[in-house]
């Protein structure tokens, strides 16, 4: 019994100590505005039309500022990297579960940054995020661009990390005791995974990946990804109504968010966007195929 006690108190100390020591090791490099009572933090860099770039799931908005595509935007246009509520240095709030719930946060972000008509980027998760505020807020945005989202409900069963993550009581303690030194022996192979077939560049590694093991972040990422899959099934039908100039970018090789479940269905319902198939490719094409990226969101700034 007293061990049985013991080896979580282990746990949940070392998880505590590994938090203080990564957000000591990597502290916010950006900046804080107060939004409806909620802390946000953004990463800002350089000057002219604006550009809103909005992370996936398990990631933060370093995931984008570490790619190449971040540097060499900024280097002609003012780029913003969001980190969505609970995550990276963001403050989590009731009411922020779902990609139309955090895409309305994420335009009175917008609105109080006087940051009007960007083109707004979402990857992954956020696929469905920037697909509902386009839907949401249509006038506000010069252009859209998915990056492999999940915009569409899916048939595979929710992970059981995520649907214990979102379980009450053993959610929290999940992320005070196994979280932590679990995720640190699982988080390489995750990462090869996701970019699968192309190899792992090397600059990822100065992303700091288990920032995403803290208890908060955990927690959060579990709720946003249990309730991603009939937020998708309920707002997919509105995909009709985006207006906003569309470019779908998807991977073929992508073993995350397939492309006939998501990326082609969202480029059938939107009139006039444009997909554009990269062969060979997996996930993050913002570090695999950064060109392709920059050069999708420039073809928007110049329309």
């Amino acid at each position: 019994m007293h061990l049985l006690l013991a080896v979580p108190a282990v746990s949940g100390a070392y998880t505590y100590a590994e938090v203080k020591r990564l957000e000591a090791a990597f502290p916010p490099n950006g900046q804080f505005v107060t939004v409806g009572g909620h802390k946000v933090h953004y990463v800002e860099r350089g000057i002219g039309r604006p550009i809103v770039l909005m992370h996936g799931a398990n990631s933060t908005a370093q995931d984008f500022v570490f790619s190449p595509i971040f540097d060499e935007l900024a280097k002609t246009h003012r780029v913003i990297a969001v980190d969505r509520p609970g995550y990276g240095y963001s403050e989590r709030f009731i009411g922020a579960e779902t990609p139309a719930a955090q895409a309305r946060h994420l335009h009175a972000f917008l609105e109080q940054k006087n940051i009007e008509k960007p083109v707004l980027v979402g990857f992954s998760w956020s696929g469905a995020l920037v697909a509902s505020y386009a839907v949401q807020f249509p006038d506000s945005l010069t252009g859209l661009v998915v990056i492999n989202g999940a915009t569409h409900p899916w048939p595979l069963p929710d992970s059981w990390i995520d649907k214990a993550g979102n379980t009450p009581l053993l959610g929290e303690l999940m992320a005070w005791t196994l979280t932590m030194p679990l995720g640190k022996a699982k988080i390489p192979g995750g990462v090869k995974r996701v970019f699968s077939p192309n190899p792992v560049p090397a600059w990822y590694g100065r992303i700091p990946m288990d920032m995403i093991l803290r208890p908060g972040q955990f927690l959060a990422n579990s709720t946003d990804m249990i309730n991603l899959k009939s937020a998708a099934a309920a707002q997919k039908d509105s995909y009709a109504n985006i207006t906003t100039p569309t470019v779908i970018l998807v991977g073929e090789e992508d073993r995350v968010a397939s492309p006939k479940i998501h990326s082609e269905p969202l480029h059938e319902a939107v009139k006039g966007s444009r997909l554009i198939r990269v062969k060979g490719a997996g996930h993050p094409l913002h570090h695999t195929h950064p060109a392709v990226v920059v050069s999708a969101i420039e073809s928007l700034l110049s329309e």
